[in-house]
């Protein structure tokens, strides 16, 4: 795939100026939605540190996959902007929370029209960047252009893999209430939760209302992943065990979770 345009950086290699160029023009971006002092709100940090994550997930991921320097740079920067709706969306309504809000996945593709320079790269890759933001947050992988949906597909992969880091790490650290206000933090497990996830493999937010359902939604996305890299990656976390460990206590859960151990365990 030819990222750039003749001519253009012709001294440079093609991926080390994509790289350079999207981290650019991220940071530009996200300083936007900065405070006075030049400092981030907490939620605003956590995305921007999230995006970074998920960028060096999927370049991870692309490597692993063996895929060539070019399209790894491209997932890395695929990953860095999939959330650039988040920002304009805390901005404006004060939560992360879609069905409050917007959808953030077309808010992203949004700004991305509205502000990301048109010209440098080649319309392929302006593409992909595009529209791995519109769609990479939908409950199903959406059907793309060819040359998409591998980058869809690693992205939604590398997001999940450190969405669960960054909840983990917020569950410890107690600001769940801060970060999700309307959710019950201390119920038990939905039975209709349950019965969409083994019914389907997977399911939306509609059935979770708990602290305990949001947990085994985030750890029931092993079976949503789409490259066996992304597998191995979760089960070597030890993110996977302290998911589980989690959810043990609950009855409800005990075939779901047996399940899930033996799906991990096929993957080395």
């Amino acid at each position: 795939m030819d990222v750039l345009k003749k001519g253009t950086a012709s001294e440079m290699r093609k991926e080390s100026f994509l790289r350079d160029f999207v981290v650019e023009w991220f940071e530009k971006y996200v300083t936007d939605f900065s405070e006075e002092s030049g400092h981030f709100c907490m939620h605003m940090e956590l995305k921007r540190q999230h995006s970074f994550k998920v960028a060096e997930n999927a370049c991870r991921i692309a490597s692993q996959l063996c895929w060539s320097r070019e399209d790894t740079e491209i997932a890395f920067a695929s990953g860095l902007l999939h959330d650039t709706g988040r920002f304009r969306q805390f901005q404006d309504y004060g939560t992360f929370f879609d069905p409050a809000s917007v959808d953030h996945g077309e808010e992203g593709y949004l700004e991305l029209k509205r502000f990301f320079p048109s010209g440098f790269l080649d319309s392929t890759t302006e593409k992909i960047l595009k529209e791995t933001a519109k769609y990479h947050n939908k409950k199903d992988l959406v059907p793309t252009d060819k040359a998409v949906t591998p980058f869809l597909k690693i992205v939604r992969d590398a997001d999940k893999l450190d969405i669960l880091e960054v909840v983990r790490a917020n569950v410890e650290k107690g600001r769940m209430g801060e970060l999700m206000p309307q959710m019950d933090l201390h119920g038990g497990i939905s039975p209709a939760l349950v019965e969409e996830i083994e019914r389907e493999g997977s399911a939306s937010y509609n059935n979770v209302r708990t602290l305990a359902d949001f947990l085994f939604l985030q750890v029931s996305w092993v079976y949503d992943l789409n490259y066996e890299p992304s597998v191995v990656i979760f089960k070597e976390r030890d993110t996977s065990r302290w998911f589980l460990s989690k959810l043990d206590g609950y009855d409800i859960l005990r075939s779901s979770l047996k399940k899930i151990r033996v799906f991990l365990e096929n993957f080395s």
